[in-house]
């Protein structure tokens, strides 16, 4: 594990991707920074008196937001910048390095997936709490709910990654990855209001099709949202989205082990 975790770092550093990790945070700081000039606070009156030094939960909300969009970045640019990792560990004479170490081909497929979890997620969290911690200082107000969005954003990263790495090992293509990446979010996009596209198609059938589709895939923007709502308070109606996403991404790896132990190099 450490030196496949050693490898993948190492793979960042020379691809330069870590550089422009770094630059989007120091450019996403600036912009923060710049909100310094900004109220972002509302007077009130009445019970809900946020007046003074006291920030409102307008400025809270806005934190969230701006901090879920900038995680929301990060997890688009990690999954599209990893999603070569796998097809090049395939490459003829890599594949042959790897398949000589002494362990399974499962388990070295689960290393890398890890690894590349773990590298990459540690950016995305070590680039937001940066932006977030100077949005707290800036704005004086800070939130322990915030761990919300840190947390999910890992749990859409490990999908994000199981869908690159699973068709990463089926077609041995970069592109191939990437596009399934977007059809996967293009979909659950769309399947968001499958309960209103029943309605419109009105068949029975095709409304059942869809709402099989809609537990099928993942939900990485349905649970983005759910961190944001309890972000500021609100409590989660519908826990669907998670173990749903979850399943998936399991499947896909299960399918990703079945698919590489079958293979011929």
């Amino acid at each position: 594990m450490n030196g496949i975790l050693r490898d993948t770092i190492a793979e960042l550093i020379d691809r330069k991707i870590l550089y422009v990790f770094l630059g989007i945070t120091v450019i996403a700081v600036m912009v923060v920074a710049a909100t310094s000039s900004v109220d972002l606070r509302v007077q009130v009156t009445g019970p809900g008196d946020f007046s003074g030094d006291s920030p409102s939960l307008f400025v809270e909300s806005a934190i969230v937001k701006l901090i879920g969009g900038f995680l929301s970045l990060l997890i688009f640019l990690a999954a599209m910048a990893s999603a070569s990792l796998v097809p090049n560990m395939l490459e003829k004479g890599r594949a042959d390095f790897y398949l000589t170490k002494p362990l399974s081909r499962g388990s070295i497929l689960l290393k890398k997936y890890s690894a590349i979890w773990l590298t990459y997620g540690g950016i995305v969290l070590a680039s937001g709490l940066i932006v977030y911690l100077v949005a707290a200082l800036v704005h004086r107000t800070a939130d322990l709910r915030i761990a919300y969005l840190f947390g999910v954003s890992l749990i859409n990263l490990s999908i994000w990654f199981s869908i690159t790495v699973a068709v990463g090992v089926l077609t041995r293509s970069t592109p191939m990855a990437i596009m399934a990446a977007f059809i996967v979010w293009v979909a659950q996009t769309i399947l968001a209001g499958h309960e209103a596209i029943g309605e419109f198609i009105g068949s029975t059938a095709w409304k059942h099709v869809i709402d099989g589709l809609y537990y099928v895939l993942p939900k990485p923007s349905a649970l983005f949202d759910q961190a944001t709502g309890l972000c500021v308070g609100r409590p989660i109606e519908d826990w669907i989205p998670l173990p749903t996403s979850l399943l998936f991404a399991l499947a896909m790896l299960a399918f990703a082990v079945t698919v590489l132990k079958r293979k011929e190099f």
